[in-house]
């Protein structure tokens, strides 16, 4: 099972290659959180299709990296409680299983494609956790009872350390607290945490994990206000982060010991609060998605 399926993706992935621009500067792929649109509401305030909830954050680190494209993982990002209605597991999963094939084949078919450009990963929540698994692993159908995520094999080694230069989890809800890659005060696992961490450690000089004390989701707390604010509680953090490994690689490039002259990222009074706005107002739904998920871990467990 597992060779199809990494058969199928580099199929999927050559096709795929034919229609692609590779990007001068960064080329930025985000995982939206549950719920939200696939057709951007506003492209200039939310960012382009298939990144609304996250796709700002990638906009601003576009703004600091002259030729780079953001470009959004095309999966269903399904709520599984839309309306407040009953939740289904079953919704989640497979949305989410969807999400670790899609982010699999367009890594594969972006680097076919572009060979010599660069790849930043940032993912929100649902978002988080299928860039997570494509990368790391898949976490098994045995971590929640009753919920069959994939087990599949992680994109290779030698790609992700060739082409992928940034990868920003926010909220992941497969987050495992005290790794070398963490980032923020949270001290407990996430409420779907990742059994095994050992091919994410490998990333830890190229990934971050991002997730706040009693936050619903990544830190399995109780406040789902924090956890609809991660995305702008770690914007600046996120930006400066992906921006200075863009600085590091470029200047070891060009074969310089001297940064680039990209400015340095500095939080803005101007543009910070306009942003907390936008990720706000188009997560909302992830709220219902995870806290469905969080609620149905507890009845199982008792």
């Amino acid at each position: 099972m597992r060779a199809a399926v990494l058969v199928l993706t580099g199929h999927l992935a050559a096709a795929m290659a034919a229609n692609i621009t590779c990007a001068e500067g960064l080329y930025m792929l985000c995982g939206r959180p549950s719920g939200a649109p696939a057709i951007s509401p506003n492209v200039t305030l939310y960012g382009p299709d298939n990144t609304t909830g996250v796709g700002f954050v990638a906009d601003k680190i576009a703004a600091q990296i002259p030729g780079s494209i953001v470009a959004g993982i095309e999966y269903p990002a399904s709520d599984p409680d839309p309306d407040n209605g009953p939740f289904n597991l079953t919704t989640y999963y497979l949305s989410e299983n969807q999400g670790v094939q899609a982010t699999m084949n367009q890594v594969t078919a972006y680097h076919a494609a572009c060979p010599n450009s660069q790849i930043a990963l940032i993912g929100f929540s649902q978002g988080a956790q299928i860039i997570a698994d494509a990368l790391c692993g898949g976490i098994g159908p045995d971590v929640i009872p009753g919920a069959k995520f994939n087990s599949s094999v992680p994109l290779p080694v030698s790609l992700i350390e060739s082409s992928v230069l940034a990868i920003a989890l926010i909220a992941d809800p497969t987050h495992v607290a005290n790794t070398t890659y963490d980032v923020g005060n949270s001290t407990n696992n996430g409420v779907i945490p990742r059994a095994n961490t050992t091919v994410c450690a490998a990333y830890s000089d190229r990934m971050q994990s991002y997730c706040e004390a009693n936050d619903f989701f990544c830190d399995s707390g109780n406040s789902t206000a924090i956890h609809l604010a991660e995305a702008n509680t770690f914007e600046d953090q996120v930006v400066q982060f992906v921006v200075n490994r863009w600085t590091n690689y470029t200047a070891s490039k060009s074969g310089s010991s001297q940064s680039s002259s990209l400015p340095s990222p500095t939080p803005s009074s101007t543009t910070k609060p306009n942003a907390a706005n936008r990720g706000l107002s188009v997560s909302q739904t992830t709220l219902w998605s995870s806290a469905g998920i969080l609620m149905a871990a507890l009845a199982v467990l008792g």
